[in-house]
């Protein structure tokens, strides 16, 4: 059976190729200043380096089996976007999942926290396993 250990939002990883182990850079705030956007416009797409890290186990007992995760990006009041994992714990008793994002959609005048939504497929059904809070603080400005 796979398990789900944690989840969080990083600005960057490092992973010490001596001891496979990871540091992270974890972000829990995003203050954004930018001009306004036109006023048919729902938004900007903020150009942002985000990682979702979540580490997935197994007992040592259990034999090793391969499964699937998503995460979902919830935005206040906005799609939900969707990303598919892997999980291969066939050969290892654990593993990391790093799911990178290069943009993220910043609607008009938000301040409010987007949630990232890790979930496990078991037996056809996603099961929620985390869901860990961004803070999102966006100022527009005019342009003088």
């Amino acid at each position: 059976m796979i398990k789900h250990a944690w989840t969080t939002i990083c600005e960057k990883t490092v992973t010490a190729q001596e001891t496979n182990n990871i540091s992270l850079d974890i972000l829990e705030h995003l203050h954004i200043q930018a001009p306004t956007p036109p006023e048919e416009s729902r938004g900007i797409i903020l150009p942002v380096r985000i990682e979702i890290v979540s580490l997935w186990y197994r007992d040592q007992n259990t034999p090793g089996k391969n499964g699937e995760a998503r995460i979902r990006l919830e935005i206040p009041d906005h799609e939900t976007r969707t990303l598919i994992l892997v999980i291969d714990l066939t050969q290892h008793l654990r593993m990391r999942t790093r799911a990178r994002l290069n943009t993220l959609p910043i609607p008009k005048q938000i301040n409010d926290y987007y949630f990232f939504v890790t979930e496990l497929k078991q037996e056809n059904t996603w099961l929620e396993v985390a869901r860990v809070p961004l803070h999102v603080e966006a100022v527009f400005t005019s342009l003088q």
